[in-house]
């Protein structure tokens, strides 16, 4: 499905390039993931982290209780909204 965004203004939006930025990522290609969309990454690191950290509290939940739950801190979606916005005006300006 095309990009209304891009075929109204000529102009690449923020999330142009997620689709295959994923694909391109499962498929085993991050360097080719991160040309299409570094946000891409950047989500996918943020969320092993997380599902890392369930998996081995899940496990040693009842061994070791000095394992603190890590915060989820606002900032990852501000850096996260700030890597989406940086891709696309790197992109608009060579397309200039």
């Amino acid at each position: 499905m095309p990009c209304i965004f891009h075929e109204l203004t000529g102009f690449y939006c923020p999330g142009c390039g997620g689709t295959r930025a994923f694909l391109a990522l499962i498929t085993g290609h991050p360097i080719i993931s991160f040309l299409y969309n570094p946000a891409v990454i950047y989500a996918a690191g943020v969320l092993l982290f997380y599902a890392v950290w369930g998996v081995s509290y899940a496990i040693s939940q009842h061994h070791l209780k000095k394992i603190r739950r890590p915060r989820f801190y606002l900032a990852f979606v501000w850096i996260f909204i700030a890597i989406l916005f940086a891709n696309c005006t790197v992109k608009n300006l060579l397309l200039l």
